[in-house]
């Protein structure tokens, strides 16, 4: 249904900024629900276009409304869809003056990366099937699968993405796989997830940091589980860029139960680092009393060295 300017609810929904009303609109379109409404008993379209070729992201892009730009982008419209005088809607956020638009266009995230991000599974499903391609790379060198594995919402993406022959190895900008990310964030059901399709677990980035290494140092203590499981106590002498093992970046942390955990998986108690500290003076250095204790102790057990 169009106006006499060629305008459809959704287009007019995004110039004007009327948000609610858009996702409303979208949410109709996107999953194709059949109601008694005439946005679609008319056809109305995610990629309807004015008569200058102008879309529903280069008009809120325009008016400055980030979001309808979100909510646009997060139901696949394409960020670098050309309009009047081949402008896409980053030129036009500039021209505007719209620095959060502008921001948000530039994140260089494709429609897939922004629905891993945000957990949306429906919107994930249409894009695959779509043929969205799962290892495309975003500025960050990131994968959708690296957004998936790093957010705040259930394995479903992970899982989608895992399923559509995402690479769980790849690799971002800084060397770090989906599964790095993971374990930074402590999302043991990502890892798992990552993990059953034979992820690595001793992955090194450009620092030189396994998965294990920064679930250590976010106190992970599921997570560490997970990847110390199948590791034969191997991953616990693995050194970084500064020749810290696991043990010495939870020890820096002050997290007492990973300490422990290390130390059970066999993790070298006097191992030390480019500086010669050992974990125990990590733990001193950071004042760290319940590491110190734990390593005392363990060292007056085992009959360890540990000064």
């Amino acid at each position: 249904m169009r106006d006499g300017r060629r305008y459809t609810p959704l287009l007019l929904s995004a110039e004007l900024g009327h948000s609610e009303q858009l996702s409303q609109i979208c949410n109709i379109l996107h999953f194709g629900f059949f109601y008694s409404s005439v946005l679609v008993a008319k056809n109305a379209k995610m990629d309807a276009t004015l008569s200058d070729l102008s879309s529903a992201l280069h008009l809120a892009a325009r008016s400055g409304s980030k979001p309808i730009v979100q909510t646009l982008l997060e139901k696949g419209l394409d960020p670098n869809i050309k309009g009047a005088k081949g402008h896409t809607p980053l030129h036009l956020a500039a021209q505007c003056d719209r620095p959060d638009i502008t921001g948000l266009l530039q994140d260089g995230l494709i429609p897939l990366h922004i629905a891993s991000r945000q957990g949306h599974t429906d919107t994930v499903i249409q894009l695959l099937h779509n043929k969205a391609e799962p290892g495309v790379k975003d500025r960050l060198g990131r994968t959708a699968l690296h957004w998936a594995a790093s957010s705040q919402v259930d394995s479903c993406v992970v899982d989608l993405l895992l399923s559509a022959k995402a690479d769980p190895d790849a690799t971002d900008n800084e060397k770090k796989t989906p599964l790095h990310l993971a374990a930074m964030e402590g999302k043991v059901d990502m890892a798992i997830s990552l993990l059953s399709h034979r992820a690595k677990r001793r992955a090194r980035d450009m620092d030189g940091s396994t998965p294990l290494h920064y679930a250590a140092a976010g106190g992970h203590v599921s997570v560490v589980t997970a990847l110390l499981q199948p590791l034969n106590n191997k991953g616990t002498e693995d050194r970084n860029a500064w020749r810290k093992t696991p043990l010495h970046t939870a020890a820096e942390k002050g997290h007492d139960s990973v300490a422990l955990q290390l130390l059970e998986a066999g993790a070298k108690i006097n191992a030390t680092d480019h500086n010669k500290d050992t974990p125990l003076h990590c733990a001193a250095r950071g004042g760290h009393h319940k590491v110190m204790k734990i390593l005392v102790n363990w060292g007056q057990l085992t009959d360890t060295f540990l000064w």
